[in-house]
């Protein structure tokens, strides 16, 4: 009989044995047999073992080349028992949801301590900025001082008197005198014909302040560029105006209460205002915009006067608290305080002298004082005994005038007396006087604007346009314009008709 073969029943097959791995105990990946021995092993445990040890886990050397990779069927691993049944796979998700929170909480802890810290450096910042701020003001203001002392030591004041002025500055206002005085017949002005001045009428009238604090105090119209007008108003500014323009040039914002009194320099673009808040401050132009330069301080009551010495470099105020000073304007330094003890009334007025070595105030009694630069000791009194005066030097350097509430008093100053007045009522109440540079005009402020000759204070011509009193008054160089201003918020213009 021919033997045939016969397949063996099926519970008798051979079922493939899985190979581990003799180092890790698992099924390998990509299993390799050794030569040597012929043991199983997962190849890169066995070859990071042959690496480390020079042999195989058996104990006999072998090398890396030597190891026979073994061809297997890929193994797919079981999933975990967490993973077969759905409560499984639902605690799974809430672990990794879990731990998503986590993470965010930790995210969210990190944030606010870095907030925190970044808030402490900033204001340690801030903190380190102030101290910077304030060490650099104490600096200042130890320069300031140490300037002042010097300039006293170096007028010879020893003693500490505040009213000593440093040679220096005497010799060089003296030269200013000098040379003012010996010009003074040859210098080159207009004279208006009286028929021109009688023909005066209002060009323009401008609302340059603010309509929440209504009224303008003060103004000035610039010697070289008449179209450039200062004002000082209630709302505790300045404002630059172009009259040819009609618009503002810059508004001066520091003070802080009412500007009442301001200046041009002649030269330079340099403004000065005055104010009610005790001080007065020196304006710079940079970068097309005007900022406070100094402040110039040491007042303890509102400022009643303003005026530029004639060399440029030296501004005097006034005050309600019956002291008169002198500041550097360069250096924002005082360089002399005025104060005596028979002066009880505060000052309505100050101003120069064309000449530069007198200064003339006007006293809230109505009393008028020269006083000598040279020593600054009063030198003439005029006594209107009319109440508060302000005052003007005639340009030609004759004539003092001042305006009451009710009277125009002209004085001479080579004879030292009054030469003659003129009723003004009481209800005129005059503000401000102004005379031009010809010498020939005096304008005053009150109830209206009231023109008068210099000389005979016979009346030229009266302005009445304003609703509210007038609070100031400015001739243009060439008198061809006057400026006004008033309680009514206009800046108000005039021209020859």
């Amino acid at each position: 009989l021919k033997e045939t073969a016969v397949a063996p029943p099926p519970f008798l097959r051979e079922t493939p044995t899985a190979m581990y791995c003799q180092i890790s105990g698992e099924v390998p990946q990509e299993a390799v047999v050794c030569k040597e021995c012929g043991g199983v092993f997962e190849r890169r445990l066995a070859v990071k073992y042959i690496e480390d040890n020079g042999k195989c886990s058996c104990g006999e050397p072998v090398s890396v080349d030597e190891l026979i990779t073994v061809k297997t069927s890929g193994v797919v691993h079981p999933r975990t028992s967490a993973a077969t049944s759905i409560p499984g796979l639902l605690s799974h998700f809430q672990n990794e949801w879990d731990a998503t929170m986590l993470e965010t909480y930790n995210l969210k802890v990190q944030l606010d301590s870095t907030r925190e810290e970044l808030a402490n450096a900033l204001y340690r910042l801030d903190a380190a900025a102030r101290v910077i701020t304030r060490v650099m003001k104490e600096r200042d203001d130890a320069r300031a001082a140490l300037q002042h002392v010097g300039g006293v030591v170096d007028g010879g004041a020893a003693n500490g008197e505040e009213n000593a002025l440093p040679p220096a500055v005497i010799a060089r206002m003296a030269a200013a005198q000098a040379q003012l005085a010996s010009g003074r017949k040859t210098r080159p002005f207009t004279l208006q014909p009286k028929e021109k001045v009688q023909s005066l009428a209002e060009s323009g009238a401008f609302p340059v302040h603010k309509a929440s604090k209504p009224g303008i105090a003060a103004v000035a119209v610039h010697p070289a560029h008449p179209n450039k007008v200062l004002t000082g108003g209630d709302d505790m500014t300045g404002v630059l105006f172009d009259t040819a323009e009609g618009k503002k040039m810059a508004t001066l914002s520091g003070h802080s209460k009412k500007v009442t009194h301001v200046a041009f320099h002649p030269q330079h673009d340099v403004l000065l205002t005055g104010s009610a808040d005790k001080t007065a401050r020196v304006w710079g132009q940079s970068s097309g915009s005007y900022s406070t330069v100094h402040v110039l301080e040491g007042h303890t009551q509102p400022i009643t006067g303003l005026s530029l010495h004639p060399i440029g470099e030296y501004a005097a105020t006034g005050s309600k608290d019956a002291t008169w000073a002198i500041f550097d304007i360069r250096s924002g330094t005082r360089v002399c305080h005025i104060e005596s003890e028979d002066i009880t009334h505060g000052y309505s007025s100050l101003s120069f002298h064309p000449d530069g070595m007198l200064v003339g105030t006007g006293s809230e009694n109505g009393v008028v004082r020269l006083w000598d630069m040279n020593t600054r000791e009063v030198a003439a009194t005029f006594d209107s005994a009319d109440g508060s005066i302000v005052t003007a030097f005639s340009e030609n350097g004759y004539y003092l005038l001042g305006a009451t509430a009710s009277a125009l008093r002209l004085w001479d100053l080579r004879k030292q007396k009054e030469l003659r007045s003129v009723d003004l009522q009481k209800s005129f109440k005059a503000n401000a006087i102004d005379v031009d540079f010809s010498g020939a005009y005096t304008a005053v402020a009150g109830k209206e604007v009231r023109i008068f000759e210099t000389k005979t204070l016979e009346e030229v011509t009266v302005l009445s346009d304003a609703s509210k009193k007038v609070n100031g008054v400015a001739w243009a160089r060439d008198s061809s314009t006057l400026a006004t201003v008033s309680q009514d918020k206009h800046l108000r213009l005039y021209g020859f008709a």
